[in-house]
This record gives C-alpha cells, structure tokens and sequence, in this order.
C-alpha cells in the first residue's frame, strides 16, 4: 500500500488526534498508534485510547492498493512536520508493520516502525441516535470557550469536563474548577422530546474544537446515556461521558448586579498581564478598583515592588474593589471576541462576571483578605 497525499491535510488530522494517542506511562503501545486504512477510493485515519475514538478523511490523496496500517502518531506528526514540500509519501512495509516516509521529491526519507493493524482496537462508527444538527463553527467555538474552566486536576473527576445540558429547545453547557465557572447556551431547531445531560470529557472536548474549527458546515451531535458522538464533512468521533454528577451550579450564579463596566478588551488584558509581573506567590492577586471613569489595577509583591495602571471604562452603578487572579481574569478575557468587554459585579466578595456575545458568561471567585 502507498499513499500520497497533501502535508498539511494530514499534519491538520495527526494534529486533531493528538490528545488521543498521547497516552499516558501505563497506554498499551497500539493505542499511541494512528491507523490508516485504505479502501481504494478513500483514505482514512483512526485513533482511539478506549474513551474516545476518532476517524477522520484525507481528501486530497492518491493511494495505490488497499489495506490497513498503524504507525506511531507522535512520531509521524514530528516527521510530516520537518519535511520540506506540499506532498507526503508513506509507503508500507512488505510485513506491514512499519512505512517508508519520505518528501514527494525523495530528499528527506525515513523508514518508521510500526505494529500489527490487527491489534488495533475497533473504532464503532456514528451511530445517529438522539442526534441534533448543529451549526459547526458556533458549536466549536461554544466548546472552547465553555472548557476553559474545565478542571484539569484529575482528583476532581466529576469536574474533568465540560457539563451539557440538552433539554427541549435549548442545549447548555458548563464548567468549573471550583474557582471559575463557564457558561453558554444555543437554540437548537429540533428539539428533544426528553432532558439528557452528561459531562463530556476533557480530552473528547479538545479533539472536538480541533477537528470542528477545520470547516464550516453544520455537526450531527448526539448525547446519549453513557457517550458521546459527532458525525460531520470529513470524519467521526465519540467518546464515552465521565462517570457521576456534575454538581449544582446555579445557586452558586449571583443575580443581582451592583455595577456594570464597559472596558476595551485588549486595554484591560495588556494592564492586567503587566501588572502580574509584581505579584509573587504569596500575594498572587491583582486588585481592580472601579471609580468613576476608570480602573486602577494595583499589585504588589513582597521582594519585588509594587504597580498601578488606570485604564478608562464606563462605568454604570456603584464604585467596587475587588481582587482576582490575573491569569484567570486574562484567561477569561481570552475567550471573548469583541473589542469591548462587559463585566458585572455584584460585591467584592462575590463572583464577577465577564460577558461575551450572547448567552456566554465567565464567572471568576475573588480572592477575600482575610
């Protein structure tokens, strides 16, 4: 089997892969494997750690002969990154178990070992039960704003995860470390006769933004009982949900608004990253103090000195001093779009809220001085 097809296609779909056949010290050495198989008019790539499964199109291929082939994923995405050209070249072994790879013009060649294609684990397809159809860009983009509160400390399971919610009209999602919380909604155009919900994994997430944000049709998304699944132009994708409850959220969302601030957003991110450059460890705080037309952004640290920038706003309701983390706060501006910002607050010693388009909130925790 040989297949030709174009570097950066496939450098995009061992790039999507990559949380996948990451693995960890304990992964069986087939599962950090991606799986091409070739069927004759199509090419596709497989990858799966038992969680969650991908496959996924090469459009823009030739390939010569059928058959199967598992090569080590990080290793080929390292290669197909380093050699020159528009054109990769992978050609299997007569054992099937490794693959000359080389440039289309032949002055960078390799010769990678493989394994056996008949240890690599079945990969179910779509199956399309329960599924909505979802425009693709506004989902992705959904997800990756949603999952920047996601827990990534794995002694928090239950909150290892971005919570959807699908009920009726309306799907929501959710997330938290406890210390942020996310939070936007979309009208769905069919809705659901029954509620279902479930936390879609960490890892799930990050493969779903990648292989989404590379076209803009629409998504077939299904949330079922026990997994996940996604069906769109140019591959598949499922994976099972985390086990548990994720907890209750929405007392914990404040409602009634003291003040409202209007800021612009680069301004604010550029302020707030300087003034993290004084702050220590153990004063790892920025403090905001709305007055007026302005907000002056003070920090200090111990052993390193002290700082105050004042940036404009307009400012609607009373004056507030709070403090925050600044990654956190820089984080949270990140994942808005608009070169305006809008935050809510509703007491220095409770939650603030950074606005988005729409539906979308960012809530972050104050840090309190005791």
């Amino acid at each position: 089997m040989k297949i030709c097809c174009e570097k950066n296609e496939l450098f995009e779909r061992l790039q999507s892969i990559a949380a996948i056949t990451g693995g960890g010290p304990t992964t069986k050495s087939i599962l950090r494997n991606c799986l091409f198989v070739a069927t004759g008019k199509e090419l596709q790539i497989k990858a799966t750690d038992l969680d969650v499964s991908a496959c996924l199109q090469i459009e823009r291929q030739e390939v010569d002969g059928k058959g199967e082939l598992a090569l080590p994923a990080a290793r080929l995405l390292s290669l197909v990154r380093e050699v020159p050209g528009n054109r990769i070249i992978i050609e299997a072994t007569k054992d099937g178990k490794g693959a000359k790879v080389c440039s289309e013009s032949g002055e960078y060649s390799f010769q990678l070992l493989g394994e056996s294609p008949d240890e690599f684990p079945e990969v179910r397809g779509f199956s399309g039960e329960g599924a909505l159809e979802l425009p693709r860009a506004k989902f992705a983009e959904m997800l990756r704003r949603v999952a920047v509160a996601a827990s990534r400390d794995s002694s928090r399971y239950q909150l290892t995860g971005v919570f959807c919610e699908i009920e009726g009209g309306l799907l929501k999602m959710t997330a938290t470390d406890g210390k942020r919380l996310t939070t936007d909604e979309m009208e769905i155009d069919n809705p659901t006769s029954s509620a279902v919900s479930g936390i879609i994994p960490n890892r799930a997430v990050d493969v779903m933004v990648k292989v989404l944000s590379q076209g803009e049709e629409s998504v077939k998304f299904a949330l079922q009982e026990t997994e996940v699944q996604m069906s769109f132009d140019g591959g598949e994708m499922m994976a099972k949900l985390v086990e548990g409850t994720f907890p209750e959220y929405k007392s914990a969302i404040p409602s009634d608004v003291k003040s409202e601030v209007t800021a612009d957003r680069g301004q604010l991110v550029a302020a707030v990253r300087s003034a993290s450059l004084v702050t220590d460890k153990e004063t790892e705080a920025v403090i905001f103090r709305f007055k007026g037309k302005e907000v002056a952004i003070e920090s200090k640290g111990s052993d390193i000195g002290e700082s105050m920038i004042r940036v404009d706003v307009e400012k609607k309701g009373e004056d507030v001093e709070i403090r925050f983390n600044p990654s956190y706060f820089v984080d949270a501006l990140r994942t808005i779009d608009t070169e305006q910002v809008r935050m809510e607050f509703f007491g220095s010693e409770r939650p603030g809220a950074i606005k988005g388009e729409l539906s979308y909130r960012h809530y972050l925790m104050p840090l309190v001085v005791n």
